[in-house]
């Protein structure tokens, strides 16, 4: 599992149906792709209290950036730790 440090640097609703929203992230730097498709987002909360997020996958904008696919957002210019692979949520 590879991990790195990154920053939100935008989000948009892809999608909600039956309730369950599905998000895009973009993050600077970006550490996967479409092979390496993947992982977790890490976030701290000014609490002190870390939120993980599973990534599920990524899509290509017409523009050739990768973005997130997420079932929660975090906002743009949040600090992340990120695992690019297998989740490891149990």
């Amino acid at each position: 599992m590879k991990s790195t440090q990154a920053v939100v640097a935008d989000i948009r609703l892809a999608s909600r149906k039956d309730g369950q929203a599905t998000w895009h992230m973009l993050i600077e730097p970006c550490a996967f792709s479409e092979s390496a498709a993947m992982g977790t987002l890490v976030a701290r909360a000014a609490s002190g209290a870390e939120l993980t997020i599973v990534v599920v996958g990524v899509h290509q904008d017409p523009h050739g950036q990768l973005w997130l696919v997420t079932h929660k957002p975090l906002p743009p210019e949040t600090e992340i730790a990120v695992a690019v692979g297998e989740p490891a949520i149990g």
